[in-house]
């Protein structure tokens, strides 16, 4: 069967994410993309870079659509992330996070009419072959959102990670629960530390916070001896030594479209216990990967369309935000997970299976990929 050459348009600074996918492509691919800046090297981005991802954000945060003609380089189609769109004439497909993504993460450019009109024919063109959400609910945000008329174009496609080589795990004298994440209160760290206080005093356990903390929290429990704070400025290798040491994944996120640390916990065979936002449910799977609750105060509908209009103002509520029954549920299945070290391994080769060989998978996403481009090259 005929080679596909395909252009990924990631950019120079990609999300980690696709490293698995240049690394192990679908057999019947060739990638061509842009020279990656390895930081690992201690590469950096020349000005002219710099200087021109400024004007591109200026220009998106001024009311322009992030629609550019790409150069395929003389690839069969282009496969563009970033919700980036293309506006040329070759076959493009692309991955898509969330509705908003498309406009620039803003309810204002949503409502704009004209701005909307913008994306939704560009979208529309023959030459937008096929939308590729993460999620079912990311799916469900587009179709609802305005753009029902191109179901037929939007196929349910979600990350794939590489499975990590088996390890022995490390055996804890008391378990350890790790919370990770780039933001604190949109990822959950607040609901942690509430989680934490409830249930401190009953059982015996170590609690790693991995990520930015308030450091009028840090000081508040600089004398408590079993809760960790660790900054991870720098790189990944300091997050996968503590999946590697940790029993369970803590991650009651407030603020997610997917929540990728989430399969890098099953990578990690650990049980997970997250909210019911958003695409959580569709990642973990409640009993049996781990656990997901309720959460009382959701930034999105039932058809997964934003509450929020202003984030600001959704992340003061975040700052205050404590719900008695919330916590106590949560506090309920850490407590199970923190007892129970058989469920714990249990669910986390559950997680495990799903991303070496399940619907988190390289070979599942490969086989699925490979068949969208195929399909989008068709005369």
């Amino acid at each position: 069967m005929k080679k596909i050459n395909v252009f990924l348009r990631i950019g120079k600074n990609p999300h980690p994410i696709y490293y698995d996918l240049i690394n192990f492509p679908p057999k019947g691919v060739i990638f061509k993309y842009p020279k990656i800046i390895k930081h690992s090297s201690g590469e950096k981005a020349s000005f002219f870079h710099k200087l021109k991802v400024k004007l591109w954000l200026f220009s998106l945060r001024n009311g322009r659509p992030p629609i550019i003609k790409i150069n395929p380089f003389g690839c069969d189609l282009i496969h563009t992330t970033n919700n980036i769109m293309n506006s040329g004439k070759t076959p493009w497909v692309m991955d898509v996070e969330h509705l908003l993504g498309l406009f620039s993460f803003s309810s204002f450019n949503l409502k704009n009419k004209r701005y909307f009109s913008k994306v939704k024919k560009v979208l529309s063109s023959k030459y937008c072959k096929k939308l590729m959400p993460y999620t079912l609910a990311s799916k469900l945000s587009m179709v609802h959102g305005g753009l029902g008329e191109l179901e037929y174009k939007i196929h349910v496609l979600p990350p794939a990670k590489k499975a990590i080589p088996r390890f022995k795990k490390q055996k804890n004298k008391i378990p350890k629960v790790l919370w990770a994440g780039r933001f604190f209160w949109e990822k959950g760290g607040n609901t942690v530390i509430q989680v934490f206080d409830k249930i401190k005093k009953d059982l015996k356990f170590d609690l790693i916070m991995l990520g930015p903390v308030p450091e009028e929290i840090k000081e508040k429990y600089k004398n408590c001896n079993n809760i960790f704070f660790i900054e991870n400025k720098t790189c990944d290798n300091v997050l996968w030594e503590q999946f590697k040491e940790a029993d369970i994944f803590f991650y009651p996120t407030n603020l997610d479209s997917f929540g990728l640390a989430m399969i890098d916990a099953m990578n990690h065979r650990l049980p997970i216990i997250t909210s019911d936002m958003f695409s959580a449910p569709e990642i973990v799977e409640n009993g049996k990967t781990g656990f997901v609750v309720n959460h009382p105060m959701k930034w999105h509908d039932e058809k997964f369309q934003n509450l929020e209009l202003f984030p600001g103002e959704y992340l003061k509520k975040l700052k205050v935000f404590h719900d008695k029954k919330y916590i106590e549920e949560l506090a309920k299945k850490l407590m199970i997970l923190i007892k129970e070290k058989k469920l714990r391994e249990k669910m986390g080769e559950a997680g495990y299976k799903e991303v070496s060989e399940g619907k988190f998978s390289i070979k599942i996403k490969n086989k699925k990929l490979e068949e969208i481009y195929r399909e989008s090259i068709k005369k």
